[in-house]
C-alpha cells in the first residue's frame, strides 16, 4: 500500500509578519539612499554654480574663525586673534599665535578685499603675508561690522578692546552694484 503524504505548507502569521518587516526595512533603506543622492545632487549643483573663490574664501574664513579667540573690528576691517596660523610655504597648520585681518584696499582705481596673516611669535622679519581675496568690492560685512572705507594702512588703525567671537557670524561681500552680495555665508561656530 502506498501512503500519499501531501502536506500543503502555508505561511504562518509569524512568517508573514517577518516578511513584512523585512520588506519595510529594505524599502526604507532604498528610500534613504535615494534621498541621500538627491541631497548630494542638490549640494553639487549649488557648489558648481558659485565661483571657485567662494569655496576657497568660505574654507579660509571657517579655518580663521574656528581657530581664533577674539575679534577686533574697526572702520577699516576686522582682525581675528588666535591660533589660525599656517606655514607660509606648505600651508600646514602651525598652531602658533596669529592675527588675521580682512580689510579693503584701494589700488589702481579698484577696491580689493585682502587677507593679512601675521605670526605674532615669530622672531624674523618675514612673519606676515598678504593675499587678495577678491576684487571689485564696495562693502564687506562681517557680523554686525560693515566695512566700506579703506585706509592706507588699516592694520595700523586698530581698536583697543577685543571681543569674543559670536556663535553665528554672517559674512557678506558686496560689489559695485551693492544690491545683492557677491558672497553671502553664515558661519556657525558652536
Amino acid at each position: 500500500m502506498r501512503i500519499q503524504n501531501h502536506h500543503r505548507r502555508a505561511m504562518t502569521a509569524i512568517e508573514v509578519l517577518a516578511a513584512t518587516v523585512l520588506a519595510s526595512l529594505m524599502l526604507g533603506s532604498v528610500m534613504g539612499v535615494l534621498g541621500g543622492l538627491t541631497r548630494q545632487q542638490r549640494a553639487m549643483r549649488m557648489t558648481t554654480s558659485a565661483p571657485s573663490w567662494h569655496r576657497q574664501l568660505a574654507d579660509q574664513l571657517l579655518w580663521d574663525l574656528q581657530n581664533s579667540r577674539d575679534v577686533v573690528a574697526s572702520r577699516d576691517g576686522v582682525r581675528l586673534v588666535g591660533f589660525a596660523g599656517r606655514d607660509f610655504a606648505s600651508g600646514r597648520p602651525t598652531g602658533r599665535p596669529t592675527a588675521v585681518e580682512y580689510y579693503l584696499l584701494d589700488a589702481d582705481n579698484d577696491r580689493f578685499l585682502v587677507r593679512r596673516e601675521e605670526q605674532l611669535d615669530a622672531r624674523t622679519n618675514d612673519n606676515w603675508r598678504i593675499e587678495v581675496v577678491c576684487r571689485g568690492v564696495k562693502r564687506f560685512d562681517f557680523g554686525a561690522n560693515a566695512v566700506d572705507q579703506a585706509a592706507d594702512r588699516p592694520h595700523l588703525n586698530r581698536q583697543i578692546a577685543p571681543a569674543p567671537l559670536a556663535e553665528r557670524i554672517p559674512v557678506r561681500i558686496y560689489g559695485a552694484d551693492n544690491e545683492s552680495p557677491l558672497f553671502d555665508q553664515l558661519f556657525v561656530l558652536r
